[in-house]
């Protein structure tokens, strides 16, 4: 498969993962503190933050992958996208089991 449909498909999830709220996930998957507020040590600018510069490396690496034609920058965006969304969501699983 191109290189370039590749990372078009990632620009589409990546554009997907900016303008929704649950579809997010990925982006906070590997932040190193907690998700949820009032636990200790949660603060909310630190996220926020971290996601922003994990979307913009996303988008670096998709960049790069589309421009220089680098399937192996493609498929590396593929297998860290696909980490958070697992790493995302089970961190979802274990924050909605200690809420009851």
């Amino acid at each position: 498969m191109s290189s370039r449909a590749i990372a078009s498909f990632g620009f589409v999830c990546l554009f997907i993962c900016a303008i929704g709220s649950w579809t997010r996930i990925p982006l906070y998957a590997l932040y190193p503190g907690p998700l949820t507020s009032g636990s200790p040590g949660y603060n909310a600018a630190k996220m926020h933050g971290f996601a922003v510069a994990v979307g913009l490396g996303f988008l670096a690496l998709l960049v790069y992958a589309y421009w220089r034609k680098n399937l192996a920058a493609a498929l590396i965006f593929w297998a860290l996208m696909i980490l958070c969304i697992v790493v995302g969501l089970s961190r979802l699983a274990s924050d909605l089991s200690d809420l009851h």
